[in-house]
């Protein structure tokens, strides 16, 4: 397992590195009121691929081991095409059409939801060293395509990232489906019966839990883009960008975790995983974090241009809260490999309703800064839950979460693997 956790995140390490550079560029050459628009851009897509997930998506990983593959992959993209085309019409509907034509926010929409779905069954099929080449490939594919639309003289407002954002997915959408047939298992289980009011019953609760996720990370923009202006959404984007890729680390743990948890019937074992690396997420996060704010403001502004003045205080506002969904991610990582996602959906709404209640107070005392500390203070609240559901009565896994001295060793370990490695 150790393996495959080092080379996920060196693999979403690099990966990650590629997006960094994408939002230094866009930042650079579009400037802050554009680079807002392409937050906004995101955001938007990222909660339609939620709506794809009610009936599939993340809830893939758990139930391809369980039911017929074929039937789940036919429905998934089923439900994926009728999601898209309900996403425009309310993208349209709502105002959020930023400019886009009807014609590339469809073809953005299809491209975005349909990779993303072949990407979460390769997943289930426990491909996961193909999906992290696939991920850095993707990476690498919008810089190019950046570069290449730049160089050809395409004017720097957000058609160009849009252009830029449908090709690569239409490329990922290639590559994935060509793997799919590639690994199709030669043997799967068959079971059809009952696998509607699985798919909306795992995928519901899965994408429940997401949807309240996904606001908890992304309401703080659309409540500055009303008061403050696109611009400083565009400075806060650029924070978010940079502190949330500390969650490289969680993420390649979580990944790994979930996958194994789920091939498992040993709840003991399963516990004992999820305890494990929720300290050395803890531990590597924490030490990446303190590197990310030892930056000076002026190498910040060297990097991102004045537009972007500020970023560091916003830094420091999302750090704990970086830190706090980092290890909570262990956690709800470990109920999804159960089947537990109600709990998952309970975390996400606490988390919420920290948000909307801090939100308001904090921006009005603080502006953009309030924001980012009203972000940790939820994350906060997500995490006692989280801990609170997975120990709950049980006093031996409470010790357990706290650090003691065997945790060195097993630290020690992964130090060395990632040395040998």
């Amino acid at each position: 397992m150790w393996l495959k956790v080092i080379h996920t995140f060196v693999s979403r390490g690099f990966n990650a590195l590629l997006n960094l550079l994408l939002v230094v560029f866009t930042a650079r050459l579009l400037g802050a009121e554009v680079r807002g628009e392409i937050s906004l851009l995101v955001a938007n897509l990222n909660l339609s691929l939620h709506a794809v997930g009610l009936a599939g998506g993340a809830g893939l990983i758990y139930l391809v081991p369980r039911f017929s593959p074929r039937k789940l992959y036919v429905w998934s993209m089923a439900w994926m095409l009728f999601v898209s085309f309900v996403s425009l019409a309310l993208l349209l509907w709502m105002d959020q059409d930023l400019g886009i034509s009807v014609f590339w926010w469809l073809a953005l929409l299809l491209s975005f939801n349909a990779a993303n779905t072949n990407r979460y069954m390769l997943l289930a099929m426990k491909k996961i060293t193909f999906d992290n080449q696939l991920g850095i490939a993707f990476g690498a594919i919008q810089l190019l395509l950046f570069a290449l639309l730049w160089f050809i003289g395409e004017p720097g407002h957000i058609m160009l990232f849009v252009k830029l954002l449908t090709l690569a997915n239409v490329a990922l959408l290639l590559a994935s489906s060509w793997a799919i047939f590639h690994f199709w298992p030669k043997e799967a289980v068959n079971q059809t019966s009952g696998l509607f009011k699985a798919m909306f019953g795992v995928g519901g609760w899965s994408q429940l839990a997401n949807v309240l996720q996904f606001m908890s990370y992304r309401l703080s923009y659309y409540l500055i883009e009303d008061r403050l202006g696109m611009a400083a959404v565009g400075v806060f984007g650029v924070a978010v960008s940079l502190a949330e890729s500390l969650w490289i680390i969680s993420r390649a743990v979580s990944l790994v975790q979930m996958s194994e948890v789920a091939n498992s019937n040993d709840l003991q074992r399963a516990q004992q995983i999820t305890i494990n690396w929720f300290k050395a997420t803890a531990f590597f996060t924490l030490g990446a974090m303190m590197v990310l704010l030892a930056i000076p403001e002026t190498w910040l502004v060297y990097v991102f241009e004045k537009d972007f003045t500020g970023i560091r205080p916003l830094l420091w506002g999302l750090a704990p809260g970086i830190l706090f969904l980092s290890v909570s991610n262990i956690l709800t990582h470990y109920f999804a490999g159960i089947g537990l996602y109600r709990f998952n959906a309970s975390v996400s709404l606490f988390t919420l309703i920290g948000l909307l209640l801090a939100l308001t107070p904090f921006s009005k005392y603080a502006g953009v800064t309030g924001a980012a500390w009203a972000q940790s203070f939820a994350y906060g609240g997500g995490l006692l839950l989280a801990i609170l559901l997975f120990a709950r009565r049980k006093t031996s896994i409470w010790m357990a979460l706290l650090p003691s001295r065997a945790d060195w060793t097993f630290l020690k370990s992964i130090v060395c693997s990632k040395t040998k490695a």
